[in-house]
């Protein structure tokens, strides 16, 4: 166990925000983090402190465009998780987890789309916790 590690363990009942700083010096800490976190604190707590979702529909001409590897793009740019998907309606619909301030910019490029894309409408859903857990972001290919 490293020193960080060591550190965070010693501590009675560290704050998210100690065990995140020390995340932040030590990168080796983020693979014993959850241990710790959850020996002290229910860890799916965390999840909800710091992780936001959105459900979008996006209306327009946004099939065949590219709208989903631009939108794949956009989420691993920022770091994000989730999906997006072709709708039989001819729209597409996403679902994107992190940060709120990431997720605003995730929504700014939603709303734009790609060069070829022509969005008429964004629907936009904010959930305050993620509704599944998702590891990466993927295009789901129906």
């Amino acid at each position: 166990m490293n020193d960080a590690v060591s550190e965070a363990a010693r501590c009675c009942k560290p704050t998210a925000l100690e065990l995140l700083s020390y995340t932040y010096q030590d990168t080796r800490f983020l693979t014993n983090f959850q241990d710790i976190w959850t020996s002290c604190y229910n860890y799916s707590t965390l999840t909800l402190v710091f992780m936001q979702e959105i459900s979008a529909t996006i209306h327009g001409n946004v099939q065949a465009v590219g709208f989903r590897a631009y939108t794949k793009k956009q989420a691993d740019d920022l770091g994000l998780v989730g999906w997006v998907r072709n709708v039989g309606d001819a729209s597409v619909e996403c679902v994107a987890q992190g940060t709120e301030e990431k997720l605003e910019t995730f929504v700014g490029h939603l709303e734009s789309g790609p060069y070829f894309a022509e969005v008429e409408n964004a629907v936009i859903d904010w959930h305050d916790r993620p509704q599944d857990a998702c590891s990466q972001f993927e295009i789901i290919h129906d």
